[in-house]
């Protein structure tokens, strides 16, 4: 049969049943789309991902404290005491590390004249903008002398600033942390970010004034690194790892921190959409 037959027997055979014919293609075409359309939302929102991570900071590692264990029940790491400022101090001294910020976060009612909200209080060091890659919309960033001195001076993100109706006319004023006073010395340039962790959305103090007037603990839940260079990532990790372990006094192979690379998570979140991508 030549392929000019086979053709008019095909229109032929859809004609005797055009009402099915066109379910059948609206069927096809649907599901292609509808899986054309999943696709692209998973690769859209892996990007998305991608692009905050990969916003959190420059080459950086996080090194998170152990969990705790309460009879049966496991804890979620950093709930443990393991690193302190101490730590943080023996890590900025190591070859390849370029900066490090570690944090005491709470949280607390900030106030501004008339206006309040509760934020995300972090106690850290001049570290935090090279560490997570942060800069400097107006004022100034907390400096060593504020940190030695334990003093009262805050820096926020562009989100707090808008929900206080700060601006930059407003460096120099005076905000309300947890009732005590606080001189504003700066604002930061927003990341984007919206709801919970919002990158912009938090106040950020010298780490020794969180530790004397809100948490009162030379213990940190994290220390973020950053390395020189990203080729000297993994150099820097097993740094740390044998720093820690000597301080720590560890000897049994089982460490009490856990070290996390930014290439870590980026290439969790790309197994994760390559596995998506598969199923549909």
């Amino acid at each position: 049969m030549r392929f000019s037959d086979l053709l008019r027997l095909a229109f032929s055979r859809l004609g005797t049943g055009k009402l099915r014919a066109a379910l059948t293609m609206l069927g096809v075409v649907i599901g292609v789309a509808s899986v054309v359309a999943l696709v692209s939302v998973a690769q859209g929102a892996t990007k998305g991902i991608s692009d905050r991570l990969q916003s959190l900071g420059t080459n950086l590692l996080t090194v998170n404290a152990g969990s705790t264990s309460n009879g049966i029940t496991r804890t979620s790491l950093g709930s443990a005491t393991t690193l302190t400022l101490d730590d943080a101090t023996a890590i900025s001294q190591l070859a390849g590390v370029q900066a490090v910020e570690p944090e005491l976060s709470t949280s607390k009612l900030v106030i501004a004249g008339t206006l309040n909200e509760t934020a995300t209080v972090i106690g850290t060091t001049p570290g935090y903008p090279t560490v997570r890659a942060y800069s400097m919309w107006v004022g100034t960033f907390l400096n060593q002398a504020s940190v030695d001195s334990a003093l009262r001076v805050a820096v926020i993100g562009a989100t707090t600033a808008d929900n206080l109706g700060l601006d930059g006319s407003s460096i120099g004023s005076t905000i309300y942390i947890g009732g005590l006073p606080f001189d504003l010395v700066g604002i930061m340039q927003p990341k984007g970010g919206t709801g919970f962790a919002n990158p912009d959305d938090e106040v950020l103090i010298p780490v020794s004034t969180a530790r004397e007037l809100f948490v009162g603990t030379n213990s940190v839940r994290s220390v973020g690194v950053s390395a020189a260079s990203a080729d000297q990532i993994d150099t820097v990790s097993g740094e740390i790892t044998a720093l820690l372990e000597q301080r720590h006094g560890i000897t049994t192979g089982v460490d009490d921190f856990t070290i996390t690379t930014q290439a870590q998570l980026l290439g969790t979140v790309s197994g994760v959409s390559d596995v998506l991508t598969i199923l549909l």
